[in-house]
This record gives C-alpha cells, structure tokens and sequence, in this order.
C-alpha cells in the first residue's frame, strides 16, 4: 500500500530551495537549510501553508514552494489537520484548495484513496460523523458575504471537476446534495451538483433515508432547505408519480408533504409548494388543492412569501 510523501525534493539543490524559502516564507518563518534538519525546514513551510489565509502566495509561489518541500503538505498542526484543512476555513484561502489537492494526489497526501487530502475527515469538523473536504466545500458558508464564498467555493468544485479530482459519483457517494443545501447563502452549488447529476436528486440517501425527508429532518436552513429541495424535484421530475419528491414516502410510510407539515406548519409548507410549482406547470389540480387546504390568500402571495412574524 502507498504512503504519504515524507521525503522533500532530492533534484532540487539546496541553494534553490533556500532562495524559494526567502522569496515565499516572511522573514522571521525562514528557516537556514544549511543548519537546521530537513524537519524543522518541513515543519516551518508546513505552518506557512496552514496559515495560507495570512500570507496570501501567488498560486505559482505556492507551487513552487510545494514542490521543493513536498513534504509539507502532510505537517498537521495541533488539531490533527493536514494544510488542505485548514486552508477550507477561510474564504481568503480558498482559491489555494485545487492545487493543494492537485499536488497532494501526487504525494498521496492522508493515504491511499484519499485524493490528495479530498476525501480526508477534518478532524476539526463538528459533524458526526465528521465531514471531509469535499463535503465542507459543497457546505461552508461565509456569514459577511454569503454570495461570494459560494461563488469562490463552487469554483473551487468547478476546478477539481475539471482535473478529475471530483467525479460525479461522488455527490451521491458524499451526499453532496445534502450538504450544499444546508445553510443560506450556498444555493449556487446545490444547482451546479443538480445540474451535473439530477439522478441523485432521487437515489441519494441520507442517514437511511431518501434525501429530501434526510433534508427535511436534520438540515440547520429549515424549510429553505426543503424549498430547494421541492423546486428542484418540480425542475427535473416533475412527471414522476411523488411529483417531485412531495410523495416520497419514507421508512414509516410518511410522505415528505406530511413530514413538512408536521415540521414547518401548514401555511408555510403550503406556501412553498405553490412558489415551487408555478401556475403554468402541468399540475393545476393539485395547485388548486393546495389552495384550497391551505386557504384562500395563501394563493395569492405565492412568488412572494410572506414575511413571518419575528419573535
């Protein structure tokens, strides 16, 4: 079985890897090859590259870097965590997290399978079972400016997808679709996964069961979550016999419009339904059930949701 690279650049001469020490690392972080072990130089550049959101390196410095000291990419800091983890948490590193899995898949970085540190639990995570990089880039959000981290972290998305560092088993294999629709604020990757695999709108399963009851259950946005759950079933499956997933049934024969009911209220469950299936789709017997079961002016504020009380 293949280990993680331990070794740094043998090809490269010492004199060239110390002048890319001096031209990346700040000053008091430079660390004389020349006196010190190849560990302590491994450990400085690791802590450099954990703290990618401060030093902000051009992508061909960091590389550079990278190259010359491999080894680096596998120095975990007090929490356990390899530099691809720490550089997740900060909208500032982000554009950093392709190539260090790019360069990582060359070292086999967190083992065999691991894809570079991709599919590498955080050991920082608070999820259980902790979630892994991939996962935190379909779910981070960024409470200053939630739009511009989605759009930074879908790059990033967009960007292994195009190396071949995410494939499109993995949305369901990690339930992708789960985790990009947990929070406001990273809608834009739930559709870019649903765009690329609509299937997994249907197959893809969460704690046992089918993904739109997993959202319904256990997602932290409540019934936006759901919202986008019912938008994108009408979208792609609109002419299936659970009409989009409302009628999914799950282990105990409850369907996801019962289960929204009992969690989100009738006006408000109502309320989404009707914003999700507009007036010109293919069902205006059940709009106007809806209408009907969730009373007279809830149909006139569909497309415009009506501001909830605040407590």
């Amino acid at each position: 079985m293949a280990t993680p690279s331990t070794n740094n650049n043998p090809t490269a001469t010492l004199a060239s890897r110390f002048k890319i020490l001096e031209e990346t690392l700040p000053p008091d972080m430079v660390v004389d090859l020349s006196t010190n072990g190849e560990d302590l130089v491994t450990r400085a550049v690791g802590e450099y590259l954990h703290k990618l959101h401060v030093h902000k390196p051009s992508k061909y410095k960091l590389k550079e870097l990278i190259e010359a000291f491999p080894a680096a990419l596998s120095h975990t800091n007090d929490q356990g965590q390899f530099p691809i983890h720490s550089t997740m948490w900060s909208t500032h590193s982000l554009l950093f997290v392709p190539l260090l899995v790019e360069e990582g898949a060359k070292l086999n970085v967190g083992g065999e399978g691991s894809r570079g540190g991709l599919l590498v639990e955080d050991p920082y995570s608070t999820s259980n079972p902790k979630t892994n990089v991939l996962q935190l880039l379909a779910n981070m959000k960024d409470d200053i400016d939630p739009a511009a981290a989605d759009l930074a972290r879908l790059q990033g998305l967009k960007e292994l997808r195009e190396s071949n560092l995410l494939r499109k088993k993995d949305i369901k294999q990690y339930n992708l679709l789960f985790w990009s629709c947990r929070y406001s604020g990273i809608q834009e990757r739930f559709k870019y996964l649903v765009h690329w695999d609509p299937q997994a709108l249907k197959e893809s399963v969460y704690n046992g069961k089918p993904l739109i009851h997993g959202v319904i259950d256990h997602n932290c946005r409540g019934i936006e979550s759901f919202a986008m759950m019912v938008k994108a079933g009408h979208e792609h499956f609109a002419e299936d016999k659970d009409l989009g997933f409302l009628f999914k049934m799950n282990e105990n024969g409850k369907t996801a419009c019962e289960s929204a009911l009992a969690k989100y209220g009738k006006e408000e469950t109502m309320q989404i339904i009707l914003e999700c299936i507009p007036e010109e789709s293919n069902h205006p017997i059940f709009r106007n059930i809806v209408k009907a079961f969730a009373g007279g002016d809830l149909g006139a504020t569909a497309g415009g949701r009506k501001r909830r009380r605040s407590t």
